[in-house]
Order: C-alpha cells, then structure tokens, then sequence
C-alpha cells in the first residue's frame, strides 16, 4: 500500500493517523445491533490492508486503548439503523502512552454526531 510505504519511509517519533475510516475494527465493540434484524458480524469492518497498516506500524487505537470495552459511537447510519465508532485516532505507543484523555463529545459542527477530544502530557 502506497500510504504505508510513504509513513515507514519517514523519520518520526510519534505517529498518530486519524480520521474517518468509515469501518470499525471490531464490530462487536464498535457497531451497535439494527433495530429488529439481525447484526451481520463482518459488515463495516475496515479492509486486511488497513488492519496490516496498523499492525506492521505498531499503532494502538488510542480511545479503544483508554476505554477497554466500553461501547460509544461516532456515526449514525440513517440507512442501516446503526451506530459505529468510525472516527478514530492510532497511534504508536511512544505517543499513545503520553495522551492522558480521549472523549467522544457529542457533535457541534460535524458531519457525524460526534467528534473526539484528546489531550496529551507535556
């Protein structure tokens, strides 16, 4: 992938890749249930090569990290009668491990009805 290669060939220290993915990583964590059907397990997750990205980079999600198992979303499907967690922040665990708080706030001026909010020590 032309991207992974372009970040590996970088000299960095810390790496944070964020965005809107639009596919989650985990869809029992990361997708709430439809309303009367049944959920389908492998809908909406992000592609192998992004999964490999994330691995061959040493990247954490940096909310997941913070928040274990907790269920909290960034997108509601209209369409689909869903919530996903689709807006997410990775990270490597040098910077992973200096962010003391990451929140997903309800939206104010977004497309999604959430945005995040982190910080980190200095």
């Amino acid at each position: 992938l032309l991207f992974d290669r372009r970040i590996i060939e970088q000299e960095y220290d810390d790496l944070l890749v964020m965005g809107d993915f639009n596919g989650v990583l985990n869809t029992a964590l990361d997708k709430s249930k439809s309303e009367g059907k049944s959920k389908n397990t492998k809908g909406g997750e992000l592609p192998r090569y992004f999964l490999k990205m994330k691995e061959d980079l040493n990247l954490v999600d940096i909310w997941r990290n913070m928040h274990g198992n907790e269920h909290d979303y960034t997108f509601l499907s209209n369409r689909h009668m869903t919530w996903t967690r689709i807006d997410m922040i990775w990270g490597n665990k040098s910077i992973a491990n200096k962010i003391t708080d990451c929140k997903i706030l309800p939206r104010i001026n977004s497309m999604h009805p959430w945005r995040r909010h982190w910080s980190r020590e200095i």
